[in-house]
């Protein structure tokens, strides 16, 4: 009881202290590390490694590299955890994934961003199979909308804190999600599933996949379609793609990956008060199509030297219209106009990278990249208002890093330069390190980076507020972690601080009626996590962060940030042919702006309750069913956007098998 009190309090004093240096979080993470140790560990004479593979992480370095010798901090979710949640979208997992804060405007099919460490949503890299989607022509700034995005034959998801402009330049300035996709392996096969739900919810869904020979193919075609579940928020979903590709006799290999995307939503806009508080009741209505190609060549010249050539081209295209937002029958200069807008936004880019292999441990690596974007919008403002813009730059970078990998220490080195049109050259450098260490199987590491955002299209382009002379934005970021394991692996944890400086972020000026360069903002905060196999058919594992955020020079604070979130994950499997699964995740209060309640700033926080149940009587054959927010019906994410409530979904899939 006294070890128990010892470690509340350590935790207690981490979430409360005002952290001023790297000394003082190391101190209190020794402090709660000595604390946790004598309740779950072991002596040290009866603590054996058991040799597990480790996860190999490729959004960090184009030298893909188990886990445990990275210094970045990533997580990563596997496809079991994906399979066993029986989510239908990107969003139902990531609302439940640790350090990521989730937000979403209403229910399925309003805005839905991520945002990492405090930083803003657009500060947020998405990718899929390492193809950026993050879209400048945006009002958002540049963030995505992850509603776009079905878990149809996803294999992971990696996710990536802190800055990671040294890998991808613009964009990961606070942290990447990358979403990878299955390759075909085995026999061919082929899978049909189907589900309804509450809220006139079906989804239908066929998968083919498989391997011939040294050819490998993967493809999916779905379509998911949610009626209304508050007033006016509705959604509609058509995805396809195919991943595919061959290996060749000469140590080479060719990829593909194709996907095709159409969606339709309609809710009530963003900072107009919901379905609660909205003077008009018109919804915003969004159509978007979203068309992704990339092929990747890798060569192996010898097991000490390898090349990969990469292309990519992306193109979203969206029709909006947005009604106006009152503030009061009568409208005042605080209200907004109506906006009909289409975008059609393109990328390409070209990446070509060599590595190389320097006996036992060193690795060095280079690569030089290409981009090519256009952006094009044409809007009409209160129907009567012509807006738009047309922007257009080509980004050049090259960069290298340095790695030493040992049996306990791992080093790293990087640095990379972007010159873009009108910009100066940007330099983004990392370093990080990590030491194992003492019979506990102990792990220290720590990084330190930078990572800058281009502004975008929308921010430069725009006739009415845009301004040509944006700087870029920039981040600091410096993180350390320790990470433990006991009971000869079977329970594992994690206690990490970080702290950013995010410089020249673009502000609305109302004197200059201008978007200008000139917040300054500093996050810091902490991270646990835990994970343990009870049983060899029970897994729990939970998590708690907090964070603290200052804008300098002003008594503002940041939109939508909670500074506690926490949560719980139970899997179960109760019979050979049955698992289960318990997501239970908690945040906390944040501020809020919507214009028709200028008065109400605060929106409490909420606990999201998830229960998944699979069953699986033959191998072809597996039913599921789904249940979500049935602990707390009444949360809102923002003022006047209540969550649906209770939702739930079943269904079945089938699978073919061809010998």
């Amino acid at each position: 009881m006294a070890q128990t009190t010892i470690t509340v309090k350590s935790l207690v004093y981490i979430g409360t202290a005002s952290i001023k240096n790297p000394v003082q979080i190391s101190t209190l993470l020794f402090t709660v590390y000595l604390s946790i140790l004598p309740i779950i560990g072991q002596t040290p004479g009866s603590t054996q490694k058991i040799p597990k593979p480790e996860p190999i992480v490729v959004t960090v370095s184009a030298q893909h590299l188990p886990l445990n010798k990275l210094s970045a901090s990533v997580s990563i979710i596997s496809r079991s955890e994906i399979e066993n949640s029986q989510a239908t979208t990107i969003v139902e997992i990531l609302q439940h994934t640790p350090f990521v804060y989730l937000s979403r405007i209403g229910g399925r099919g309003g805005l839905s961003t991520a945002s990492i460490r405090g930083g803003d949503a657009n500060f947020t890299l998405i990718m899929i199979n390492g193809i950026p989607l993050n879209d400048p022509n945006n009002i958002l700034g540049g963030a995505f909308d992850l509603e776009a995005l079905s878990l149809d034959r996803v294999n992971r998801i990696e996710i990536v804190r802190g800055p990671m402009s040294v890998r991808h330049g613009s964009e990961a300035i606070a942290g990447i999600i990358n979403i990878i996709t299955e390759k075909g392996e085995g026999k061919p096969k082929v899978a049909f599933d189907v589900l309804g739900g509450l809220f006139d919810t079906w989804k239908v869904g066929a998968q083919s996949h498989g391997r011939l020979q040294n050819w490998h193919y993967s493809l999916d075609a779905s379509h998911l379609q949610v009626g209304e579940q508050v007033e006016n928020e509705d959604l509609e979903r058509n995805s396809f793609s195919i991943n595919t590709g061959v290996s060749l006799k000469n140590s080479s290999s060719v990829d593909f990956y194709f996907r095709l995307h159409d969606r339709k939503a309609q809710g009530f806009p963003p900072n107009g008060g919901g379905s609660e508080f909205s003077i008009l009741r018109e919804p915003q209505r969004s159509n978007v199509r979203e068309t992704v190609f990339g092929s990747t060549w890798i060569k192996d010249f010898s097991h000490h030297w390898g090349q990969r050539l990469h292309f990519d081209y992306y193109n979203r295209l969206e029709d909006t219209w947005t009604p106006p937002i009152l503030d009061q029958i009568t409208p005042s200069d605080s209200s907004q106009p109506s906006i009909d807008s289409q975008s059609d936004y393109k990328r390409i880019r070209v990446q070509f990278e060599h590595h190389w292999k320097i006996g036992s441990h060193w690795r060095v690596g280079s690569d030089l990249s290409f981009k090519q974007e256009k952006g094009h919008v044409k809007a009409l403002i209160a129907s009567l208002f012509p807006d738009g813009f047309q922007k257009e730059r080509d980004i050049w970078a090259l960069g290298g890093e340095l790695r030493y990998i040992g049996e306990r220490y791992q080093f790293d080195m990087g640095l990379r330069v972007d010159k873009s049109n009108n910009i100066a050259l940007e330099a983004s450098p990392r370093i990080g390190g990590s030491i194992r260490m003492g019979p506990y199987q102990t792990r220290l590491k720590a990084s330190w980076a930078k990572g800058f955002k281009l502004p975008s299209f929308f921010a430069l382009g725009s006739p009415n507020v845009g301004n040509p002379k944006l700087r870029p934005e920039k981040s600091r970021g410096f993180d350390a972690g320790i990470e433990q394991s006991f009971g000869q692996g079977r329970t594992a944890v994690y206690l990490g601080y970080y702290r950013n400086l995010f410089t020249n972020l673009i502000d609305f000026s109302p004197e200059q009626f201008l978007l200008v360069n000139r917040s300054r903002v500093k996050t810091q905060g902490m991270e646990v996590e835990v994970r343990s196999q009870l049983a060899r058919t029970v897994q729990l594992s939970g998590h708690l962060s907090y964070l603290d955020f200052e804008i300098e020079a002003s008594n503002e604070v940041l939109r939508d940030r909670p500074h506690w979130q926490g949560g719980i994950r139970l899997g179960w499997k109760f019979h050979h042919q049955a698992n289960l699964q318990f997501n239970n995740s908690w945040v906390g209060p944040r501020f809020d702006f919507q214009i028709p309640v200028p008065d109400q700033d605060q929106v409490g926080g909420y606990a999201l309750s998830t229960l998944s149940l699979q069953y699986q009587p033959k191998e072809d054959l597996t039913f599921f069913l789904r249940f979500e927010n049935f602990l707390d019906h009444h949360f809102h994410h923002f003022i006047g956007f209540p969550d649906p409530g209770l939702y739930a979904h079943f269904g079945l899939k089938y699978r073919l098998n061809f010998n």
